[in-house]
């Protein structure tokens, strides 16, 4: 996961390779750069190693992980807000929003 996630051509490889760069979007090319090298996004050593610790109980315990649910079962919600054009104008490449989003205060309101 870690090597799918930070490594080269990853989407979060902090070098030239990154696949927005390479790919385009959609973050501008320096803010995705400031992203890819900003402590706060990696994945600390104690971290991996308790993941680890924490899985490999689950299976000697229990004969899988996730112990009580589903893996492939995905619970998810949404949430439906007005978008701030400027932020996606300041930190995202133009595909970031669409022109009905632009245009959405205008002809909605």
């Amino acid at each position: 996961m870690l090597e799918e996630k930070y490594g080269h051509g990853a989407t979060m490889a902090n070098d030239e390779s990154n696949w927005i760069l390479t790919h385009g979007g959609p973050f501008k090319p320096d803010v995705i750069r400031e992203i890819a090298k900003d402590p706060a996004v990696q994945v600390s050593d104690w971290v991996v190693e308790a993941v680890i610790a924490y899985v490999d109980y689950c299976v000697d315990r229990y004969g899988q992980c996730p112990v009580y649910n589903n893996s492939r079962e995905c619970n998810f919600g949404v949430v439906v807000h007005h978008v701030d054009p400027a932020f996606y104008e300041k930190y995202y490449n133009e595909s970031g929003i669409l022109a009905k989003i632009h245009e959405h205060m205008k002809n909605w309101h």
